[in-house]
């Protein structure tokens, strides 16, 4: 038996020339199934590389490199410092924030080395991407082997923080910059002729919500906007804005404004004082702008005024009503009347959420009501006359949405709509010739077919 298994063994020469035979075989095998396996794929990897409409066309799979030859074909290469090392092609893209990226996995997705979104992150200056936002397009620039060397994240239409790597010591370390485009000043003028609301015709006439809110606080202690205005009253606004490449990026500042009220002549100039503080004065110096706003909302309605009697709708009974209530929707922001600080913010039985100011002079304001406070709204904060304090809310001993507002003097209720506030002080005499300088170049442009002219000596005010 041992014999026959013996001879039916194929002789030990033979088995050579088998494996040569069996091996190619397997070559060809292997071959014929690589090539139907990623033939598809290699032709388009090719096409890619050559083709201008190579969107979509690369496989999930594809290696880093044929995707920075895809990206090459019509995006310039990024202005980087000279000195970096020559292994790789320098290439910028766009990369857009999804929901829910964080840096590291942005680079993840994109081939980028992710140690370097570690590294980023480690410094303090760039806090900012720790926290980016879906929808943003930060621009990048990248080699063929994944080394991040530029990277420009918006902080606002006209800056950018920079994050560039460092060529010495070791190529491995970034540093920060902001970058800040340069805006220009466009100066308007706004005219109209209140019909229904200053608010509309002043939207009608292009001014801006904000700028609106800027005419008011100004002639807020002169004119109350809630009862004064009157069909038929005019306006006329000379105004700067900010803009870059030629688009309004945001308001500037109120630069003159004259309010004409049943015959009645109002002005305000802006002038700025060497000290470098700001304020309204009319023609002749006299500040136009009283220590206090006639009210924290100057356009909401007045539900419920001051009263020595009055029926409480939720405590059912006959009581003093110690201030002003101002129906408006809950969110509406409520501006301080007065420079002050904060005496106390927070939870107060009937009034519910509210913000009570120390103002100079023994005066005292109170906003009750509120549905939440400005951010970083804290006892002690100084704030400034029309600075947003809170907003409109339903808290407390309250049965609808609205601002319940209070002024004390030296602790004493008083009436706000018809109590005489204090006056402003008027522009320093040896100022004057400076102030007339400013009100004739704003008179020209409040008014530029009919220019008027204040003197220019020192008396122009007296």
């Amino acid at each position: 038996m041992s014999q026959f298994f013996l001879q039916t063994k194929p002789p030990r020469r033979d088995l050579p020339r088998i494996g040569r035979v069996g091996g190619l075989a397997s070559l060809l095998l292997g071959s014929v199934l690589l090539l139907s396996w990623f033939g598809t794929d290699i032709v388009r990897l090719g096409r890619v590389a050559t083709d201008d409409t190579f969107a979509g066309l690369i496989p999930p799979k594809a290696n880093f490199s044929a995707r920075l030859s895809a990206w090459s074909k019509n995006t310039p290469p990024a202005p980087l410092p000279t000195g970096l090392p020559t292994a790789a092609r320098i290439l910028t893209i766009p990369v857009t924030v999804g929901r829910g990226d964080t840096l590291s996995r942005l680079f993840e997705r994109h081939g980028i080395r992710v140690s370097d979104a570690y590294r980023i992150a480690d410094i303090s200056e760039a806090g900012v991407l720790k926290n980016i936002r879906p929808g943003k397009t930060l621009i990048v620039s990248i080699d063929t082997i994944g080394r991040l060397h530029r990277l420009s994240y918006p902080l606002a239409a006209d800056r950018s923080l920079i994050v560039m790597r460092e060529i010495e010591p070791d190529f491995h370390n970034f540093t920060t910059l902001e970058e800040v485009r340069t805006t220009t000043r466009s100066q308007h003028l706004a005219t109209g002729e209140i019909r229904s609301t200053l608010y509309q015709a002043g939207r009608q006439a292009g001014m801006t919500p904000a700028m609106l809110k800027q005419l008011q606080v100004v002639f807020g202690g002169l004119v109350d906007f809630n009862r004064d205005l009157r069909p038929g009253d005019t306006f006329r606004v000379f105004y700067d804005t900010e803009e870059l490449d030629g688009k309004r990026l945001r308001d500037g500042h109120l630069l003159a404004a004259e309010l004409v009220l049943q015959g009645d002549r109002l002005e305000a100039f802006r002038y700025v004082n060497e000290a470098g503080d700001p304020g309204y004065y009319d023609s002749q110096g006299t500040s136009v702008e009283t220590a206090f706003q006639r009210s924290p909302l100057p356009l909401a309605r007045v539900s419920s005024g001051y009263s020595k009697r009055r029926f409480h709708p939720i405590l059912k009974v006959w009581r003093r009503h110690e201030g002003v209530d101002y129906a408006a929707p809950t969110g509406t922001p409520v501006s301080a009347t007065g420079h002050g600080r904060v005496k106390y913010v927070g939870w107060q039985r009937g009034y519910g959420k509210v913000v009570i100011l120390q103002h100079a002079d023994g005066y005292s304001t109170l906003y009750g009501h509120l549905s939440r406070f400005a951010k970083g709204l804290k006892r002690g904060k100084r704030v400034r006359r029309g600075e947003i304090i809170a907003y409109v809310g339903n808290t407390g001993w309250s049965t609808g949405p609205h601002l319940h507002y209070e002024f004390r003097e030296n602790g004493r209720h008083r009436d706000p709509q018809s109590i005489s506030l204090p006056p402003s002080k008027p522009v320093p005499d040896d100022q004057r010739p400076a102030f007339a300088k400013t009100v004739n170049e704003y008179l020209a442009g409040l008014d530029p077919e009919a220019p008027r002219a204040v003197a220019l000596s020192a008396e122009a005010g007296n």
